[in-house]
């Protein structure tokens, strides 16, 4: 996908609204008055800035991953239960259609119309996309970033996404290591790396024992160990934002001398 597919929010379509369909019907009752007056109420909801990483003008890649959060925080909110009542509009104008055909009655061909007018808005909110903004905003952070803080801020970013992936999935012990342990394992060998990192952040990150589950003795099946790797998922997520926030006084510099992560 390309673009940011927002354009289409940022419009309501007229033909979709209570008082448009009052002025095709009479103002005669029906059914679709008080669910489009529903739909109205979600769209004015829904701030489409709010789907755009750059609107929170993130300045490191570990920020613009937190962006993606958020946009899809204001997607699951505010778009999708649109898109749902819009669905409903469709099906409702579908029905009417279907009786005005056996009785020749009532505003068939208005509801046909109409109905197509909100499959295709839902349409609208389900490709919803800001994959350009992200590489954009993305592409200007790592030209404006050092490479020592890049690399840092690149991993972070990346362990961060790793996290938002595993929280939503079913949180099993085989997700941690095809997820997390991968992400975190590569954050430690950098953290311990990097002098500035190491005395800042390493005493505290080892802890985490580059995200074995075995060496973390999180690889229990129960719900108990589910709660654990999310809490201990919640401690290492808050430490890597603080690593990626850091500002060294000066680049770092992978030595000999720092011995990587086991």
């Amino acid at each position: 996908m390309s673009g940011t597919g927002l354009l289409p929010l940022g419009v309501y379509p007229p033909e979709l609204t209570e008082a448009a369909w009052a002025a095709k019907t009479g103002g005669r009752p029906s059914a679709l008055g008080a669910e489009l007056a529903q739909a109205e109420r979600l769209y004015a909801r829904i701030d489409p800035a709010a789907l755009l990483p750059s609107t929170r003008q993130p300045q490191s890649l570990t920020a613009l991953e937190l962006a993606v959060i958020d946009c899809h925080s204001h997607l699951t909110a505010r778009v999708l239960p649109l898109q749902d009542q819009l669905m409903s509009l469709a099906r409702i104008a579908r029905r009417i259609l279907a009786e005005y055909k056996r009785s020749r009655q009532g505003p068939g061909p208005a509801a046909a119309e109409l109905g197509d007018s909100a499959a295709a808005f839902a349409q609208a909110c389900a490709a919803v996309d800001w994959s350009q903004d992200y590489e954009d905003t993305r592409a200007r952070i790592e030209a404006a970033s050092d490479k020592a803080d890049l690399m840092v801020d690149d991993a972070a970013a990346r362990l961060i996404r790793a996290a938002q992936t595993y929280e939503q999935g079913p949180q099993r012990a085989a997700d941690w290591q095809a997820l997390i342990r991968p992400e975190g394992h590569r954050l430690s060998q950098i953290v311990s790396a990097l002098p500035d990192y190491r005395a800042r952040f390493w005493h505290k990150f080892k802890m985490f024992q580059s995200f074995d589950i075995d060496a973390l003795k999180l690889e229990g099946t129960e719900e108990i160990d589910r709660t654990k790797r999310l809490a201990v998922l919640g401690q290492a997520v808050r430490q890597t934002e603080a690593i990626a926030d850091h500002e060294p006084d000066e680049p770092g510099k992978i030595t000999q001398a720092s011995p990587l992560a086991d």
